[in-house]
C-alpha cells in the first residue's frame, strides 16, 4: 500500500488538506462527459417516463378487468333471468294451449248436443204432422 500511496502523491500534487486533486480534464475530454452526462440523465428521464406509463396502463388493466368482471356477473344475471322468463313463458303458452284444446273440445261437445237436439225437436214436429 505504501507504493500506491506514493505512486499517488507523485502523480497529483497534494490539497490543502493533504489529499491530491485531480487534474482538470481537457476541454473536449470535459464535454464528453457532459454529453455522456446529460444522455444518461435523458435516459433515466425516459426510464422514469416509462415506468409511470406502465402503472398507468397496470392500473387501468386492473380497473378494466374489475369492471369485465361486474359486467359477466350482470350478463350472468341477465342470462338467468332471461332463462327464467322464458320458461314461465313457455309454461304459460302450454297452458293457455291446453284451455284452449279444452274449449275447443267442449265447444264441439256442445255443437254435436244442439245439434242432436236440433234433430230431436224437428223429428218430434215432424211425427204428429206425418202421424195425423
Amino acid at each position: 500500500m505504501t507504493a500506491l500511496t506514493a505512486a499517488t502523491r507523485m502523480s497529483a500534487p497534494p490539497r490543502g488538506n493533504g489529499t491530491p486533486e485531480a487534474a482538470p480534464l481537457p476541454e473536449h475530454r470535459q464535454k464528453m462527459v457532459e454529453a455522456a452526462n446529460a444522455a444518461y440523465q435523458q435516459l433515466l428521464a425516459e426510464r422514469d417516463e416509462c415506468e409511470r406509463k406502465l402503472h398507468d396502463a397496470n392500473l387501468k388493466i386492473e380497473q378494466m378487468t374489475v369492471q369485465l368482471e361486474s359486467l359477466k356477473q350482470v350478463v350472468g344475471m341477465m342470462e338467468g333471468t332471461y332463462l327464467q322468463t322464458k320458461m314461465e313463458n313457455e309454461n304459460r303458452v302450454s297452458t293457455y294451449q291446453a284451455q284452449r284444446d279444452e274449449a275447443v273440445a267442449r265447444h264441439a261437445s256442445l255443437e254435436a248436443t244442439l245439434a242432436n237436439i236440433y234433430v230431436i225437436l224437428r223429428n218430434t214436429i215432424n211425427e204428429p204432422e206425418a202421424a195425423a
